[in-house]
């Protein structure tokens, strides 16, 4: 099998970005997150859990805008707060054709 190189080697941001597509794109099918819904309906503070799910602030900014995935510990660490599965928080979307 060919080696995968990130055309954006020297930049951290477009790499993530990069490699969060090419996995979505492999998988065909997107991963959407709910959190920010289900944080606004329960009336709950955003910093509140990311302080309880030891995520920083800015990490759960990144989560909740849908530009960053977050590895299954820490997923599981919200989803736990959250009294939820990883499943209720992102779900899958399957493509339109």
């Amino acid at each position: 099998m060919k080696n995968l190189s990130c055309p954006f080697k020297k930049n951290k941001k477009r790499t993530r970005v990069f490699f969060m597509e090419l996995c979505t794109k492999v998988m065909h099918m997107e991963i959407v997150c709910i959190l920010d819904e289900i944080i606004k309906k329960r009336g709950l503070k955003k910093g509140f859990i990311a302080k309880k799910a030891q995520v920083s602030n800015a990490a759960f900014s990144l989560i909740l805008k849908g530009k960053s995935i977050p590895t299954l510990p820490v997923a599981m660490r919200i989803a736990e707060v959250m009294d939820l599965s990883v499943e209720e928080i992102w779900i899958k979307k399957e493509p339109t054709e």
